[in-house]
């Protein structure tokens, strides 16, 4: 487990983490740092340091970039995610490719106090594009999309190109083109989707599982236990992020662009078909195709450490193919 992902697991179990010289201050919730926890912040204790100095280094001179993965000496990855804006999601990513590659999630504005999220994907673009060029100044780079955000790093590679910032490819995680996310391909995506949710509900109140039906639901309703009253602040930045993103993305339309695509498609789809996501093959100079397992979705392709094992080893093939 690397350290952006211990403190990502730490960050979603309530624990704050923060540097104080030489010294780690931590706030955890009662129970929840185990003997095993307590051992690795001990023993990791220099890198964590390390880690979060750098990261507060680079928030503080580019807000929008959150280094996942800092070291080594490939060209650096900036990845754009999908549109609730949550870089984690390529921590497993960064994880399995390994201390060589380099690998910066691409924040939007929104979630830090005082801002308010970006409401075009030009806009969004122009964001990213102007604190990567000041963070990594010409150095040669690879942009990537994970489901919306494969829009916003296909607009994103424009503007780097019409700045002559070298891009060397753009790799598509699971991205629907974005006329995808206009109302009336997702009222079909919807229908074809909820179809088999709905029957199955209506079978399980005919057949008397009405508990257990509730219990489904409630389940699925957010807790109003402390913790999560602490984090709503977070929960009604995120929600304005994914509004603004998603309409974002469903009123963008692609123009050509001299780039080269590696499209990385799930086993099997939830929402999306395949054509959706390989629309992009007809605006790119140049494109290829790779699956991952036959039970990844759209989903959990990078959220399972399995998938995002097999879809590392993918990107690592396109970009040897590219040689």
């Amino acid at each position: 487990m690397n350290i952006a992902e211990l403190l990502e697991t730490l960050r979603q179990q309530g624990v704050q983490i923060h540097v104080d010289g030489d010294k780690l201050r931590i706030n955890a919730p009662t129970g929840v740092l185990t003997a095993e926890h307590k051992a690795q912040l001990t023993e990791r204790k220099p890198e964590i340091i390390e880690f979060l100095n750098l990261a507060a280094k680079v928030h503080a001179q580019q807000t929008g970039i959150v280094p996942l993965q800092s070291l080594g000496s490939r060209p650096p990855i900036f990845a754009a995610a999908g549109h609730n804006g949550d870089v984690f999601c390529y921590r497993l990513l960064a994880q399995h490719l390994g201390l060589e590659q380099p690998l910066f999630g691409l924040q939007p504005r929104g979630y830090d106090p005082g801002t308010k999220p970006l409401v075009s994907v030009e806009r969004l673009a122009a964001y990213y594009a102007t604190q990567i060029k000041a963070f990594r100044p010409g150095q040669p780079c690879v942009i990537v999309g994970y489901c919306a955000g494969g829009t916003i790093a296909f607009e994103l590679v424009r503007q780097l190109q019409a700045a002559n910032h070298p891009v060397i490819r753009l790799v598509l995680f699971g991205a629907p083109y974005s006329t995808w996310y206009a109302w009336p391909s997702q009222l079909m995506a919807l229908v074809r989707h909820g179809a088999k949710r709905t029957v199955h509900g209506i079978g399980m109140v005919l057949h008397g599982r009405r508990k257990q039906a509730t219990a489904g639901l409630l389940a699925r309703l957010p807790s109003r236990s402390k913790t999560n009253l602490e984090d709503h602040g977070l929960m009604a930045s995120r929600r304005l992020v994914e509004t603004a993103t998603a309409r974002a993305v469903a009123h963008y339309r692609p123009q050509p662009l001299q780039i080269h695509a590696d499209i990385m498609m799930p086993g099997k789809y939830v929402m999306q078909t395949a054509t959706a996501l390989l629309a992009w093959s007809g605006v790119t100079r140049s494109h290829a195709v790779y699956v991952g397992p036959a039970d990844s979705t759209n989903d959990t392709m990078l959220m399972q450490s399995n998938s995002a094992a097999e879809f590392a080893q993918l990107f690592v093939n396109s970009a040897n193919a590219m040689r």
